[in-house]
């Protein structure tokens, strides 16, 4: 009647938000945000479109936005210098910052005071154009926790927020990550991703291969 959007009650939009960022690249650059739920997915791969610079990853291709959305940098407030995304729970998204930036360090964080425990999970991944030893997630609640890489992989049940796996070969470059609101006592609602990439007399481990799951 009055030109609104009316959901029905299955419908649940809850806010993430990324602040805290390095390198100082990403400053000022835009987030492009995709759903890529599974379905969407296979269909995607079944036309053949992948991560490459003539396909939906540049905006300049992109540009009637049929994949990604865009997201503006703000200074503030909440998050201060950051990205506000709100997002439909019960999703997986795909995100990257401007046209393949990597980030070194990346705050993310839900509001507790919204975010209940019953609510939908929602799922995140993100391409890196570099090289990367680790990829790591620690709880951002004063104990910095390390959460496990691979723990993404335990069935679907048992997956918690801050959860994530990596995907290291040179084909596929993928980190992913679920967030929710059940374990927020464990600081899981507020988190620190940290990417680090290899050089000349560098002590990480080397990040093993995780087997590249069929979704076909």
């Amino acid at each position: 009647m009055h030109d609104g959007v009316i959901c029905d009650n299955t419908v649940q939009i809850r806010r993430i938000s990324f602040n805290q960022y390095s390198p100082w690249s990403l400053h000022g650059q835009k987030i492009k945000v995709a759903k890529w739920d599974h379905d969407i997915e296979d269909l995607l791969l079944a036309a053949n479109v992948t991560n490459n610079e003539t396909d939906l990853w540049d905006f300049e291709q992109d540009v009637n936005h049929t994949h990604f959305s865009r997201l503006d940098w703000r200074k503030g407030p909440d998050p201060t210098q950051g990205w506000p995304v709100a997002l439909v729970t019960g999703h997986r998204y795909r995100f990257h910052w401007g046209e393949g930036v990597d980030f070194e360090r990346m705050r993310v964080y839900l509001d507790e005071l919204i975010w209940q425990s019953t609510d939908k999970d929602v799922h995140f991944m993100t391409n890196f154009t570099d090289v990367r030893a680790a990829m790591n997630i620690t709880t951002n609640n004063g104990g910095g926790e390390l959460v496990a890489n691979e723990t993404y992989l335990q069935a679907a049940e048992s997956i918690i927020s801050g959860d994530n796996v990596v995907y290291n070969q040179t084909e596929v470059r993928e980190f992913h990550f679920m967030m929710n609101a059940k374990n927020n006592t464990e600081g899981r609602g507020n988190l620190e991703i940290t990417g680090h990439r290899c050089v000349w007399d560098c002590e990480l481990p080397v990040l093993e291969d995780c087997p590249i799951p069929d979704v076909s």
